[in-house]
């Protein structure tokens, strides 16, 4: 999640992280210190402010991805549509959504993840009559040179002469 997000300049890692953990903490410690709070007739009714308190810190956590997942989708050349729809699947299914944007962006940057620690660059295929693009184009004048075309150079292998390595004064 956060890597997807830092590797296309969406958000930086560690805020990622950061938010994560901190929703993390935040919907189980906030939603035990409400229900700490409430007098003893209402904790019966078996953590209903930790429920609720959870789905709360969810919902806001889920809109904080959406609007990271809109700009990934700007970042890799379409358009920021379907808020709502993104906020209510990263709620339902976040894992999916997960899964989804990395394999957008690998798609986008040529590489595969096998497992957490491999990370294998592919060569994709560009289109049928161009190069592939990826994210916004970059106008300029293009640079046309010329390929370099020589023959290798041939070396000779020096050996040192039995003589002079008998004679050398710095022989120990």
């Amino acid at each position: 999640l956060a890597d997807t997000f830092s590797m296309t300049g969406v958000s930086p890692y560690w805020t990622v992280i950061s938010i994560c953990f901190v929703v993390s903490v935040l919907s189980n410690f906030l939603g035990q210190f409400i229900t700490a709070l409430l007098p003893e007739s209402a904790r019966a009714g078996g953590g209903f402010a930790v429920l609720l308190v959870s789905y709360v810190v969810n919902i806001l956590f889920s809109l904080y991805l959406a609007n990271l997942r809109q700009k990934l989708r700007v970042t890799l050349g379409g358009e920021a549509k379907d808020c709502c729809l993104d906020a209510m699947l990263y709620w339902l299914c976040g894992c999916c959504l997960v899964i989804q944007d990395a394999r957008q962006v690998d798609g986008a940057t040529g590489t595969r993840v096998d497992c957490c620690l491999s990370l294998n660059r592919l060569n994709p295929q560009p289109p049928a009559g161009g190069a592939m693009m990826v994210g916004q184009p970059v106008y300029g004048q293009a640079v046309i040179g010329q390929p370099v075309i020589g023959q290798p150079i041939m070396g000779q292998v020096v050996q040192p002469q039995p003589e002079a390595v008998e004679n050398n004064p710095n022989k120990t």
